[in-house]
């Protein structure tokens, strides 16, 4: 995966703890959404009913 961060299969105990993670650090003002838009944007993580299913 791009960007140096590791692969990782969507909905593993990992990938929860790494969309968590990014968004404690980067966009805790975010609202759901938006926060799984910039994920998968900014961090090329998986689609958003993926990632906001996390959030």
């Amino acid at each position: 995966m791009a960007g140096g961060l590791p692969e990782i299969k969507p909905h593993s105990e990992d990938f929860r703890n790494l969309v968590l993670d990014l968004v404690r650090e980067h966009y805790l003002d975010f609202g759901p959404t938006l926060a799984a838009e910039k994920l998968i944007e900014r961090h090329r993580l998986a689609g958003i009913p993926t990632v906001t299913a996390v959030l």
